[in-house]
């Protein structure tokens, strides 16, 4: 089967009414319900960074938050934002479930670039829907998620002090309405804030059937990389879609922007 060249794409009301924007809601909640994720362009000039909270909540159904969200789309486009110093360099950051680690995962999250660098994949998201990714791993794999536990340890609890010391176990899957998704963080590909492990494994084992299975999801139909275009909005399911971020080169002007419900 052939890889998807591009996340599903949701029109925005060249002419917002109410119609049109309950239109324009119902196509991104469709496109959330049955891949997990939503492309919307030019968006993100239209309502700022610091809107997409209202979206977000649009998206829920709050009636409040429709009418901001049809006063954002129908007013002049804010300032777009300036640039701002160039990146200091920031690490990739693994496939995970959002807040996962710290016991307080997510519902819908929207992310949007604030700067870009244009003809590069600086801070591309990357995504897989694990709903579609997990009938398509391996045999060994799905038995070794099967029966075996997945463990984490975060180095600095300082920020989180509800957290266990030492190694935790979460589950490997959730539940959803649609069906069984993954519940996993991978680790960071140099040491970074928290350890993942198999439980019952050596170090090395461990450590390769992680990376065993970063390669399959990323090599599935169900991944996507999103190089970011001025303007992008993205909206992802955490509870089925594992999300990470390409590494940002120090002095790119590549900049992120993002809101949880």
């Amino acid at each position: 089967m052939p890889r998807p060249a591009a996340l599903p794409e949701i029109a925005l009301p060249p002419e917002p009414s109410r119609q049109s924007i309950a239109t324009f809601l119902d196509e991104a909640r469709a496109g959330l319900r049955d891949r997990g994720t939503a492309l919307i362009r030019q968006l993100g000039p239209r309502i700022g960074a610091g809107s997409l909270g209202a979206l977000l909540d649009a998206l829920s159904g709050s009636k409040t938050s429709i009418e901001r969200l049809s006063e954002l789309l129908a007013a002049d486009a804010p300032p777009a934002p300036s640039p701002g110093r160039s990146s200091p360099g920031l690490p990739a950051l693994p496939l995970h479930r959002d807040a996962a680690l710290i016991g307080r995962p997510t519902s819908l999250i929207a992310f949007t670039a604030t700067s870009v660098e244009p003809g590069t994949d600086h801070s591309a998201l990357e995504l897989v829907d694990t709903l579609t990714a997990l009938p398509l791993l391996s045999a060994e794999l799905r038995d070794l998620l099967d029966t075996r536990t997945m463990e984490y340890r975060v180095l600095d609890r300082r920020p989180f002090p509800h957290l266990p010391e030492g190694w935790f176990a979460l589950p490997t899957y959730s539940s959803t309405p649609a069906g069984q998704a993954l519940n996993i963080i991978l680790p960071p590909a140099a040491p970074g804030p928290w350890q993942t492990r198999i439980r019952g494994l050596t170090n090395d084992d461990s450590s390769e059937a992680l990376r065993r299975l970063d390669d399959e999801l990323r090599r599935s139909t169900a991944y996507i990389a999103h190089s970011w275009s001025a303007g992008d909005i993205i909206l992802v399911d955490n509870s089925r879609v594992l999300h990470g971020t390409r590494a940002t080169p120090v002095g790119s002007r590549a900049r992120l922007a993002r809101a949880s419900s």
